[in-house]
């Protein structure tokens, strides 16, 4: 009897629960990772990569069969390739390289793959990666307006984080060990925050839960300036209009007064923000693009990899490759002393290098498909429903996220830090609507 109800316990855990813990897990890696690793045990950390593994490919069985749609397959083939030859076969068979980057990419596909089959837990990621951001927003400004409560964090990390001043300005890293990655959470929850008032129709939204989204739109806004990442707030906002703009143009909506209140009131806030010494950094560093010492490292960085794309044309020298080409080329120099290992911040260039032109064609191609498929199902939803709905607003996350990542593409590093895992959940989340387009299309033809 006991074994009896164990079994039942285990399988009242359905197929679809367990594809949700995996990605959840997945979601608290990408948002707290350098907390998880350093405030509980570095293992314990590295322990969640292959239990969410694991229990992500245990979720493509049903208590009775395993199963996998072929369709999916089909339409995610071409990153299959880009994940079998170059990162697994040339980059850790023969490169040998197995470092947390590679590590990262494999499992952020094979959350991809997965996810593509649950389209009914998307809503479900979208409210949990808001809260992850929430939480990480409530500190960032906790530290701003509390800032000695920030010598904690040098205590808990040993160190102060990256672009905090020595603890001067430790809200602009929050509670993560570099403002880089506060910049990304705040920025991926500016974006899942906007999805419903561009999906939604407006009276479905009205009331206090309106009011509650303009708040979260409005404190990850505040908060993302506040970390001073101009990459991140830049691309953050391109996504939206570009977005916007597809959706209303398609649904041949106008700019009500209402649209018109909510822009004046942002340029407001910009323009209050502005007299305010703190976050008047960020404009500061948007008028310095080019000009100041992280742009002329990067363009050392560009040329360096450029160079080694002409001497490894075809295949390059090897995913993940470049930061150890350059450190040995690099490491006699007085400014490695300040850096460990360092990628190109330009991910098309890092892709020539260490894929070579075989590699960046096949990625580029990828990324633009998966995009252009999400774009495609969203005009097409538009056209012959006439408006988005309720459900569809993760399919507008989805692109969202796809155009950033594209556009911080040209100044990051998306495909070799922890950018990619929240690329794998919109990879997976665009795949299951079109899983779903396509067996509505089938249907019909039938």
């Amino acid at each position: 009897m006991r074994k009896t109800n164990s079994s039942k316990l285990l399988l009242s855990f359905n197929a679809e629960s367990r594809c949700l813990l995996a990605v959840y897990i997945f979601i608290l890696y990408s948002f707290f990772l350098s907390v998880i690793a350093q405030g509980i045990n570095s293992k314990i950390c590295y322990g969640m990569i292959p239990f969410s593994m694991i229990l992500a490919l245990s979720s493509l069985y049903d208590g009775k069969r395993f199963f996998i749609y072929n369709d999916i397959i089909k339409k995610m083939s071409g990153w299959i390739i880009c994940l079998s030859f170059f990162v697994l076969f040339i980059g850790v068979i023969i490169k040998k390289e197995t470092s947390l980057g590679t590590i990262l990419f494999l499992w952020s596909m094979e959350i991809a793959v997965i996810l593509a089959h649950y389209p009914n837990i998307y809503k479900k990621l979208i409210k949990f990666i808001i809260l992850c951001a929430l939480i990480n927003a409530a500190a960032t400004f906790l530290f701003l307006i509390k800032p000695s409560l920030y010598e904690h964090m040098y205590n808990f990390y040993g160190y102060w984080p990256t672009g905090t001043l020595n603890g001067e300005d430790g809200y602009k890293a929050g509670i993560t060990n570099h403002y880089t990655s506060n910049g990304f959470i705040m920025a991926m929850g500016l974006l899942a925050s906007t999805v419903d008032l561009i999906a939604e129709k407006k009276y479905i939204i009205r009331g206090h839960r309106y009011t509650l989204k303009m708040i979260n739109i409005l404190i990850f806004f505040m908060a993302l300036i506040l970390t001073s990442k101009r990459a991140h707030f830049i691309f953050a906002l391109a996504a939206l209009l570009v977005v916007y703009f597809i959706v209303n143009k398609q649904q041949k909506k106008i700019i009500s007064f209402r649209h018109i209140i909510i822009i004046f009131f942002v340029f407001i806030i910009i323009f209050v923000l502005n007299q305010i010494q703190d976050f008047n950094i960020l404009f500061e560093r948007l008028l310095n693009i080019g000009k100041d010492e992280s742009s002329y490292a990067r363009i050392d960085l560009w040329t360096y990899a450029l160079k080694i794309f002409k001497e490894h044309p075809i295949l390059g020298i090897g995913w993940g490759k470049f930061k150890y080409a350059y450190f040995n080329a690099f490491k006699n120099m007085l400014i490695r002393s300040k850096y460990q290992l360092l990628n190109v911040h330009n991910v098309y260039i890092q892709l020539l290098a260490e894929t070579g032109i075989i590699g960046f064609i096949f990625f580029i191609y990828n990324m633009l498909h998966t995009l252009y498929n999400g774009v495609h199902l969203v005009i097409n939803k538009c056209k012959s429903e006439k408006k988005l709905s309720q459900q569809d607003s993760p399919l507008v996350y989805a692109v969202l996220v796809q155009i950033f990542f594209i556009l911080y593409g040209f100044t990051g590093n998306c495909f070799y830090d922890i950018t990619i895992c929240q690329y794998g959940i919109v990879i997976g989340i665009t795949m299951g609507y079109y899983h779903i387009y396509y067996r509505e299309r089938t249907r019909s033809k039938k």
